[in-house]
């Protein structure tokens, strides 16, 4: 009898000192998790799958302008990801589409005043339009509800904005 109470108190002893060991500290979890991942640098974000462009444009009247006003300014993170009836066809120098995106109608817009319809749709303001980027954009087709309601030439932008980049990095440097 006393040898089965002396294997069962080693038995015992030998399981706490083998879960003691097993169990790591948060410190070393901490550890091996920066071993594992590599270190976060800033030009994370100017990765196409990091970051995606936003078009502000003027709407006259109801219709795109895309004139001097425009700004196309670049958005870390991913594209959000929305559902509606306004698609943004993103095409490259050569007339391919390079990707699609829908969102929700930007030209309607709801209003808060008393006596007016809950949604109205934009004659004049700003609107902003997600897309993906990428390094060979050239159009931009809006479409909504297998309606063209625009045709934009970003290549100017497009071309400003590859400038700005290049002269922020040498400023950088």
């Amino acid at each position: 009898m006393k040898t089965i109470y002396k294997i069962v108190v080693v038995l015992i002893c030998i399981t706490n000192v083998l879960a003691t060991q097993a169990q790591e500290t948060n410190e070393e979890k901490r550890k091996q998790a920066e071993k594992n991942t590599s270190p976060f640098t800033l030009g994370h974000f100017s990765i196409n799958e990091h970051s995606f462009y936003v078009l502000t444009v003027h709407v006259t009247d109801g219709t795109i302008k895309l004139d001097e006003r425009a700004v196309l300014k670049e958005v870390g993170g991913k594209l959000p990801h929305q559902r509606g009836n306004f698609n943004i066809e993103v095409l490259n120098t050569e007339g391919r589409v390079i990707s699609n995106y829908i969102i929700p109608d930007p030209f309607l817009v709801r209003s808060c005043e008393e006596g007016k319809e809950d949604n109205t749709f934009l004659k004049s303001g700003m609107i902003q339009i997600p897309f993906q980027k990428s390094p060979d954009i050239s159009r931009l087709v809006l479409t909504k509800d297998k309606q063209t309601v625009g045709n934009l030439d970003l290549t100017a932008l497009i071309k400003g904005k590859a400038n700005e980049d290049k002269e922020k990095q040498d400023d950088d440097d």
